[in-house]
């Protein structure tokens, strides 16, 4: 079955299109940096250096509060946590 040249248009327009539309992301990544000990040095939080690689960590909160760690996994980013780590700093009544 062949595909006629109008819907291969459409297919090519269309591949085109989400291809213009993933160059920001790309591009404007932050989350892309290289980690190397400058950027690490410009980031928030501390690292910890393990023997296969560094852990980053970020203690924020009142000192005499109550401990919360909050970790994410390998496919999803630091920024996750941003909206809750920050309503957890309100305080409860």
């Amino acid at each position: 079955m062949a595909i006629s040249t109008s819907l291969r248009k459409k297919i090519i327009f269309i591949a085109v299109f989400i291809l213009l539309l993933l160059i920001p992301y790309f591009v404007l990544n932050k989350e892309s940096k290289t980690l190397d000990n400058k950027t690490r040095h410009d980031l928030p939080g501390q690292f910890i250096k393990f023997s296969d690689g560094y852990g980053h960590f970020e203690l924020s909160g009142p000192g005499k509060g109550s401990l919360v760690i909050l970790t994410h996994g390998i496919t999803t980013h630091y920024f996750l946590w941003d909206d809750l780590s920050q309503s957890l700093l309100v305080e409860r009544i």
